[in-house]
């Protein structure tokens, strides 16, 4: 058991590493929460480019720095599109924003 989530251990990756690095590489494995701690457009893209297509539909989008950060904004708004973001993206927090894959 995750001891944090409450889920089963094997049901739970964590990808540690640059963004560079593990989000262009990630096998494709269905992804059901996509949590992206990140700043600037850059990073944003680098981690929504290869890993949305992987969140399946009905999954779960969190990003932690939407409100702060207008890179952050611009990537996501060039990624799902401005009618998803005004009709789906949802504040959690001022910084926090969140949206689930159609």
């Amino acid at each position: 058991m995750h001891e944090k989530s409450g889920l089963a251990s094997e049901s739970v990756h964590l990808i540690k590493g640059l963004f560079e690095n593990t989000a262009p590489t990630y096998p494709g494995h269905p992804i059901s929460l996509l949590h992206i701690d990140a700043s600037g457009y850059s990073y944003i893209k680098q981690c929504l480019d290869p890993l949305l297509p992987c969140v399946v539909a009905g999954g779960w989008v969190v990003l932690d720095n939407y409100g702060a950060d207008e890179g952050c904004r611009q990537a996501v708004l060039e990624a799902i599109g401005p009618e998803a973001v005004q009709n789906r993206l949802q504040r959690l927090t001022y910084t926090q924003a969140y949206f689930q894959k159609s």
